[in-house]
């Protein structure tokens, strides 16, 4: 599949296999994205959808990096909407920045915007309260 995801530092190749904790991965191409939802089961994912104009989106890296040290059971990726076009539009990117978190190749929940507070938030509640049960008779979908 080529170059599909990097360490947000460096431009070595890495994908989820060599994933390691403290690391943001940058999604490289649109259908990369879904190849690491689905590999990442058993992992809370957060996928941060991102671009370089946005303030909002660069005030935010430093609390990302953060989280990704401090949480690291927990897959931290960032997809930028400008590079990634299709992904951002397949999960209905609208506003920037916006994380989604993704458990078991489902999403889970969302936040948007600016917010450490938000951001902190909501991934404290994937990691206290699980991933949501299966609705029952839901599980052949």
């Amino acid at each position: 599949m080529g170059q599909m995801l990097t360490n947000g530092g460096s431009r070595s190749q890495r994908n989820i296999v060599g994933w390691k904790p403290g690391q943001i991965l940058t999604v490289q191409q649109d259908e990369d994205l879904q190849k690491l939802i689905s590999d990442s089961d058993g992992k809370w994912l957060v996928v941060e959808f991102c671009a370089e104009w946005s303030a909002a989106s660069m005030s935010m890296r430093q609390t990302m990096h953060c989280l990704a040290l401090k949480y690291t059971n927990t897959v931290f990726a960032r997809a930028d909407i400008d590079q990634l076009p299709h992904a951002a539009a397949s999960h209905t990117v609208i506003r920037i920045p916006v994380y989604m978190f993704f458990f078991g190749g489902v999403k889970e929940t969302e936040c948007a915007g600016a917010s450490e507070r938000k951001l902190h938030e909501t991934l404290l509640n994937c990691l206290e309260l699980g991933p949501c049960a299966p609705i029952p008779g839901d599980e052949a979908k």
